[in-house]
Formats: C-alpha cells, sequence, structure tokens
C-alpha cells in the first residue's frame, strides 16, 4: 500500500505544474479568446493551431485521400479553430484578414463537402498554410 501514498501526492503536483505551465502559455500581448476548456489564446498562438489543423488534413490526405468523414471532421475543426480568432483578425488587421479568408473559407467549404476534391485541396493547403505563416511572421515583428 506504501507505493499508492506516494503516487497520489506525485499526480497532484503533476496536476498543479500542468494547470500553472497552462496559464503561463496564455499570458500574452492582451489579444486574448476563451475556448471551451477556458483556454485563452492570443491571434499568434490561434493562427498556429489552425495551421496544425491544416497540417493535419494534409497528413490525413496522405494518408487516405477517400476518407471524406476524416476530411469532413477535420473541416468542421478547421472552420471552429478559426472562429477563436477571426473576428479580431478582421477588426485589427482587415487587409490581411481578406487575404486569407479567400483561400481560408474554399479550403473549410472543400473539406466539408460529401465527396472533397482532392486536388482542390491540394491546392488551397499550401496556399492557405504560406498565407497565414506570413502573417503570423507580420504580426510577431
Amino acid at each position: 500500500m506504501k507505493p499508492i501514498y506516494l503516487i497520489i501526492p506525485l499526480f497532484v503536483v503533476g496536476v498543479g505544474l500542468f494547470t500553472a505551465q497552462a496559464a503561463q502559455v496564455n499570458e500574452g500581448n492582451g489579444n486574448v479568446e476563451t475556448q471551451e476548456n477556458n483556454e485563452e489564446v492570443t491571434i499568434t498562438e490561434g493562427v498556429d493551431i489552425v495551421v496544425a489543423t491544416i497540417e493535419e488534413m494534409k497528413g490525413a490526405i496522405k494518408l487516405d485521400p477517400k476518407n471524406t468523414e476524416k476530411l469532413n471532421q477535420l473541416g468542421n475543426k478547421l472552420d471552429e479553430k478559426w472562429d477563436l480568432i477571426e473576428e479580431r483578425v478582421e477588426e485589427t488587421y482587415p487587409k490581411d484578414y481578406k487575404n486569407i479568408e479567400d483561400s481560408l473559407y474554399p479550403l473549410i467549404a472543400e473539406s466539408k463537402k460529401k465527396s472533397p476534391n482532392i486536388k482542390t485541396l491540394n491546392k488551397l493547403i499550401p496556399e492557405t498554410t504560406d498565407k497565414l505563416i506570413q502573417f503570423n511572421e507580420k504580426i510577431t515583428q
């Protein structure tokens, strides 16, 4: 029974450290949005999340381009992640917002279709990713 008594305090400390780290990660430039789990996301962090979701979609296409259910799920996820920062990007950076949305919205729409066109997705993925990365570089300078 003694090993359990040692594990419980370690677990409690670990949870406390994780919470403290999450709080530190969420300190930013004041541009924050609340997610469902009460985490705050800066515009920069939000862009990183959107790019990661697009990369996940790219990987899903390489793994199984006929898995439309997965592509639909990732299209919905991409839409949700963009929603976390969309309003603030539009208000603060209207020209960049328009530039990003010119390829992001078609990417989201195509990925949500019953039969997404893989050629179209493969065209929109790098285009959108490049725009997001350039935007992130611009706002972090």
